[in-house]
């Protein structure tokens, strides 16, 4: 059985990132597949975004909330 953290790194589908909603804190994260290892970026809403790691407290939140957006979502947040 998957681990949320792997379902939700297998979300991406088509595109080359994934992008979750952390609600409750009001975030929006986005992931990416750099030469095989995501890399992290968090965004407040209207504010832009910046890099962080995988075991920050928001984007740990956002993977166990699984709350997918879509990258048009993201852009807009």
């Amino acid at each position: 059985m998957k681990g949320t953290h792997d379902q939700v790194t297998n979300l991406k589908g088509g595109d080359s990132a994934g992008y979750l909603l952390n609600d409750y804190e009001d975030a929006a994260i986005r992931f990416e597949d750099r030469e095989g290892q995501n890399v992290w970026f968090l965004k407040f809403k209207g504010e832009k975004e910046f890099q962080v790691e995988r075991s920050h407290r928001l984007v740990t939140d956002a993977i166990l909330e699984n709350a997918t957006i879509t990258r048009e979502e993201y852009e807009a947040f």
